[in-house]
């Protein structure tokens, strides 16, 4: 039976914090019953938790044994561990919405040399482009980090998964010493990354996970970790910066044998995210299974949208097919830049009523799009039945 079946059931297509995947709610009951939230993040019962929700994570997303793995409290934190603990002195920034400018930021207060590469157009802001990893190629040479964001929360445009394995191979043939690194967070459960492809990854629970919010992931390849090793290092002795209570070089030491935590940690989210790892493997056994059917329920959203059976004023916001992500759907109004603000109103209340009165939540634009777009999850823990429903209203 489908969630929106149920009697007064509230299906939420938010865009994060999302729907809770199926069973969490029960898992977290018989856990916090069970004393779990009370546990020291130093015993031996947290280190087994810890061990065995890693171990099934690398299992289901192929993440290769010599990436390290560390838990933070946020993707956001991540950022900032990247940018104090990884960029030696210059980063490339691709910024396609609001996520990959915070890491940006995040870059530029911490006094490190930085280029933004960003498409805007400034005639119409209902127009979302985004940036030719052609153009950032020719900078290479100049930094030894770049930061992109695989999926994009505030605007839905990212890079496939093979777009970014060709861009890191690209990377690799001007600059072997550069790194890549990139955030994943809207993505990271419902898409098949190539982990291998890049040497840092960040994402955090709260999206295609289906976790409540609360704890974030770093993960790092060799050559990266060597580069923390190295900064750390040479920052020492210089007595500068690379990173406090959560530097790379702390996480190692308490993850290293112990699979611990500098500081407490979010005991109940890496249960969950242990039990998300688990159940999807005896679910779909791989990642490739679960990003093929969130592929199959992405290609569905976009065609409604695009056809006839559409008959609501809303259409896809991304023109081009290539530059939307597959787990945040993004609709606009057509036609907003001809409409008065109290015609955008109308519309979109409409709308939003419709859709609450349905039982369905979601999420509206970002920034200065808020007025005019609406922003659908594709996350695992939407069926294609659940898709099927909240497309009646439109």
């Amino acid at each position: 039976m489908s969630n929106t079946d149920e009697k007064n059931f509230i299906m939420n297509f938010n865009v994060g914090p999302a729907q809770l995947y199926d069973g969490v709610v029960d898992f977290y009951s018989d856990i916090l019953q069970r004393g779990i939230g009370s546990i020291s993040h130093r015993s031996k019962q947290f280190t087994n938790i810890s061990k065995s929700g890693l171990a099934c994570a690398r299992l289901f997303f192929n993440i290769p044994e010599d990436y390290k793995i560390y838990y933070t409290y946020s993707a956001t934190e991540s950022m900032e561990i990247v940018v104090r603990g990884l960029i030696e002195e210059k980063s490339l920034h691709v910024v396609n919405g609001n996520f990959g400018n915070v890491w940006y930021k995040t870059a530029v207060h911490n006094g490190r040399e930085t280029q933004k590469f960003e498409n805007k157009n400034s005639e119409n802001i209902h127009e979302n482009t985004r940036v030719d990893l052609n153009n950032v190629l020719k900078n290479i040479e100049s930094a030894d980090t770049v930061c992109i964001t695989g999926s994009e929360t505030a605007s839905g445009i990212g890079y496939s998964p093979n777009e970014i394995s060709e861009f890191s191979e690209k990377i690799k043939d001007v600059s072997e010493d550069t790194l890549l690194a990139v955030d994943i967070t809207s993505g990271m459960g419902g898409i098949n990354y190539d982990f291998s492809s890049a040497d840092v990854w960040l994402f955090s629970i709260q999206k295609s996970l289906g976790l409540p919010a609360g704890l974030g992931f770093l993960v790092l390849s060799p050559k990266a970790y060597d580069r923390a090793k190295k900064i750390e290092e040479v920052r020492k002795n210089e007595k500068t910066d690379f990173g406090n209570q959560h530097s790379i070089a702390k996480l190692e030491s308490k993850m290293f044998e112990k699979y611990q935590t500098p500081s407490t940690p979010n005991i109940i989210g890496i249960a969950g995210f242990g039990y998300i790892c688990k159940t999807w493997l005896e679910d779909f056994g791989n990642i490739d299974s679960l990003s093929q059917i969130t592929d199959e329920k992405a290609d569905f959203f976009y065609s409604f949208f695009e056809s006839e059976k559409n008959t609501s004023d809303f259409i896809p916001a991304i023109d081009d097919k290539n530059a939307r992500t597959k787990t945040v759907i993004i609709v606009k109004l057509k036609n907003s830049e001809n409409l008065t603000e109290d015609e955008i109103q109308q519309k979109m209340k409409k709308q939003t009523e419709k859709l609450q009165n349905a039982g369905f939540i979601v999420a509206s634009g970002y920034g200065k799009l808020k007025t005019t777009q609406l922003r659908l999850a594709n996350f695992p823990v939407h069926t294609l039945e659940d898709i099927k429903n909240i497309l009646k209203c439109f």
